[in-house]
């Protein structure tokens, strides 16, 4: 048989394709790569590919037990029937050309911020982050797309326009773009997705709805158990952090102060008996300044600072700082 001639991009789809279809078959996929297994599926001519692929390996199960009792195990045997399929022809000698031509990974990045940094940079194709603090992502370019690893924080990118989508993966959920810009915030809570131009789409985990779109203007929160609605928000506000400010009018004194601990060495402690956790405070903070919020607001409640622990502001009374 004349094996017909493929581009080495379409070998590497062909093996992509066989791959997937194993690791789908014998149900070794994780979660996040059953949805890159989905995205990459949208694709018709990839779909198609992935289908040939599943069936030789379904046709692979009903081999004579011959063939079965081969001192290759299953997997194996499996693998050699879905590359024989990949190039069209038979022969273990095709294994040594599709082990020529292996997934191209252009380049792959690390960007990790410390607890109390704020700073924009720069990814491998182009594309600009501002990583707010304690903020830690891995970042891919291959073949088929721009990819990046999210593993917790906040930041806000500006994705450069290219053929290859930019997809963030957050959590349980992917967000696809191509030449856009959104924020992902990954914190204590579910993930959350701000655009601020242009539009995403928001693939949520298994099990938890279908793809949903967010366009300029609007943010989505992935919570399970909870419905899926896009709202619209004001962008400039809920980006206020890329500017190291925070507008926490109608806040509670307890999420302020654990927001500006989360991004400071300088710890805030507040005497709960002289000021409950549940009060509502309006204003505006630098997120990196949290000695002028504790000065106004002990101006404006009567209260007193005590600094008498190292790197502690402790928030309390004349009387009890006199004790």
């Amino acid at each position: 048989m004349i094996a017909p001639k493929f581009s080495r991009a379409e070998l590497r789809r062909r093996l992509k394709a066989a791959d997937l279809a194993i690791q789908s078959q014998e149900g070794t996929l994780s979660a996040s790569e059953r949805l890159a297994c989905r995205q990459w599926r949208s694709l018709p001519e990839n779909e198609q590919t992935f289908r040939e692929m599943a069936a030789l390996l379904r046709a692979a199960k009903k081999l004579p037990r011959s063939h079965r009792k081969s001192r290759a195990p299953r997997r194996l045997l499996r693998d050699s029937i879905a590359l024989k399929a990949v190039a069209g022809i038979a022969g273990v000698g095709i294994l040594c050309g599709l082990l020529a031509f292996p997934p191209t990974v252009g380049s792959q990045q690390q960007l990790v911020n410390q607890s109390t940094q704020w700073h924009a940079d720069s990814l491998d194709d182009g594309s600009g982050v501002f990583l707010g603090p304690g903020t830690a992502l891995n970042f891919q370019v291959n073949d088929d797309e721009r990819k990046v690893a999210f593993k917790h924080g906040q930041a806000l990118f500006k994705v450069k326009k290219d053929a290859k989508p930019f997809v963030v993966r957050a959590g349980d959920i992917s967000v696809v773009a191509v030449g856009t810009e959104f924020a992902v915030k990954l914190l204590d809570g579910p993930p959350e997705v701000t655009v601020k131009e242009g539009t995403v789409r928001v693939e949520p985990g298994r099990g938890q709805g279908q793809p949903i779109y967010v366009n300029k203007g609007e943010q989505l929160t992935i919570a399970e158990g909870t419905r899926l609605a896009v709202r619209k928000v004001n962008v400039d506000d809920q980006l206020q952090w890329t500017e190291g400010l925070w507008n926490f009018n109608g806040k509670t004194v307890a999420q302020v102060v654990a927001e500006l601990n989360r991004h400071n060495f300088v710890q805030i402690d507040i005497d709960e008996t002289v000021l409950p956790a549940d009060t509502v405070i309006y204003g505006t903070v630098k997120l990196d300044d949290p000695i002028t919020f504790v000065q106004s607001l002990a101006l404006e409640r009567k209260l007193i600072i005590d600094r008498r622990q190292p790197n502690v502001l402790l928030v309390t009374a004349a009387k009890a700082h006199a004790q």
